[in-house]
């Protein structure tokens, strides 16, 4: 049967890559750039299967690519995937030979993160919840969901998480008297421990103790955040919340749930925070992945060095 090796191979691949801790929608993904190539390798090539791959097929392949006007940036995943699974396959002795071992991958900027809210829309969204968040004793649904819709903005805001993080918070991943957050199993694996501003511990507060209870319902779900149906939030739930809020509030600028933690990062570079810290804050294991946020607040460290530096204070004589 013409690729039932290929075939065999993206089934261990799925599973090589379960074994070494990649994330579900990881391997959905890898698995689909794969599966993928596999087609184009039925439908526009003659090989019998994987066996018979050269680097001129890779290629031919990747030059399919630019032909369609990909980005740089969408070309250089799909070799990532390919050059993962061939590398994965060889060491492994699936393959004789690694046919992506000169295949050359695209250079790339890193792009600027589009979605920065500004201080001032920060400011108002956050005063918007304020005013429309009702904390009475015994809340109806509607202000329940009001008040987790305002905590899903403190912790945004806050902590800086990724949309993933924020939906596995449970119960007990805050410390509220050291005032810490501990996240669990964040991208790469890696928890860390953050701290959590006193306006988000508070919501955090006033959540569990006036909202959830409404929320879970008869359900005994072990997540902090929950859906209107009582279980772990998801990730649409989470844009809902964020949309309604910029709506409400008159903010017409559209952004992505994960723009708050572009937020988070670029407010704290302007404000002055070491940009190490908030490495350490953001959970990216290298620093160059945070130094983006700096070319956010360019004008900003222009304006302090004007102000700041001794050499531009001094008048000629």
């Amino acid at each position: 049967m013409k690729l039932h090796k290929f075939d065999l191979l993206i089934l261990w691949f799925r599973e090589h890559l379960t074994i070494s801790g990649y994330r579900p929608q990881t391997i959905k993904s890898y698995v689909h750039g794969i599966s993928l190539f596999r087609r184009w390798v039925d439908e526009d090539t003659t090989l019998a299967d994987c066996d018979d791959l050269t680097p001129q097929h890779l290629n031919t392949y990747i030059l399919g690519l630019y032909e369609r006007s990909l980005s740089p940036t969408t070309i250089h995943t799909k070799i990532a995937i390919l050059k993962c699974f061939f590398t994965a396959c060889y060491e492994k002795n699936k393959l004789y030979k690694n046919p992506s071992s000169s295949v050359v991958s695209p250079r790339i900027g890193r792009s600027l993160p589009r979605g920065v809210l500004t201080e001032d829309e920060t400011e108002i969204a956050f005063q918007w919840l304020e005013k429309n968040t009702s904390f009475d004793r015994v809340p109806s649904f509607s202000d329940a969901v009001a008040i987790r819709d305002h905590l899903i903005w403190e912790l945004l805001y806050s902590c800086g998480l990724r949309n993933s993080e924020l939906c596995s918070l449970t119960m007990d991943s805050i410390n509220y008297r050291e005032g810490l957050v501990t996240v669990r199993n964040g991208k790469g694996g890696h928890d860390r421990i953050i701290p959590i501003g006193s306006h988000a511990l508070d919501m955090a507060l006033r959540y569990i103790q006036n909202a959830r209870p409404l929320l879970a319902q008869s359900h005994s779900s072990y997540y902090l955040l929950l859906s209107r149906r009582g279980d772990k939030i998801g990730a649409d739930a989470l844009r809902r919340a964020v949309n309604r809020t910029l709506a409400s509030a008159d903010i017409s600028k559209k952004i992505r749930v994960h723009d708050l933690r572009h937020t988070c990062a670029t407010h704290m570079l302007n404000s002055g925070a070491d940009i190490r810290f908030v490495q350490e804050h953001l959970g990216h294991k290298s620093l160059s992945s945070t130094q983006v946020y700096t070319h956010i607040s360019i004008n900003r460290l222009k304006q302090s060095h004007t102000n700041h530096h001794p050499r531009e204070r001094w008048t000629d004589d």
